[in-house]
């Protein structure tokens, strides 16, 4: 089993998400990657990559957005989140929900996931990751 470091990012705009599928679908891959590292705290990124680095592990990113009361809007996102995780970020997984109930759901079926990692813009409450099996690292911004 490989060892694995979980990165969790909150999208905090459906914008940015789009705006990569419509680089992806042309075939931009490289830009639709920028596109959602914009989404991504640079600190939180660096640690993972560095902790991954030093323990021989390899990240995993859960991109998280939260939930629509549109259901046109669910359809499409799912459709997105299918063909992101195939073209343009493979060790990516999406989903919509709230950012701390998915990291607990992520990590209870992912039993190789060491530690995850969290911008502290990112999660607003830890009372729901008390419940992981793993050491949940919180990074604090720079600026």
């Amino acid at each position: 089993m490989k060892r694995k470091i979980l990165l969790a990012v909150l999208f905090k705009k459906i914008e940015t998400l789009f705006e990569a599928a419509t680089y992806a679908e042309a075939g931009a891959f490289e830009i639709a990657r920028e596109v959602l590292e914009k989404e991504t705290d640079k600190e939180a990124l660096l640690y993972a990559e560095n902790l991954g680095k030093r323990i021989g592990a390899e990240i995993e990113i859960l991109y998280v957005i939260k939930p629509s009361k549109r259901k046109t809007l669910k359809r499409k996102l799912k459709k997105l989140f299918y063909y992101f995780t195939k073209k343009i970020i493979p060790n990516a997984n999406l989903s919509i929900g709230n950012l701390e109930e998915e990291i607990t759901n992520y990590v209870k079926t992912h039993n190789e996931i060491l530690f995850t990692i969290v911008s502290e813009r990112d999660i607003k409450t830890l009372q729901k990751c008390k419940e992981l099996n793993c050491p949940l690292i919180v990074i604090k911004p720079k600026s």
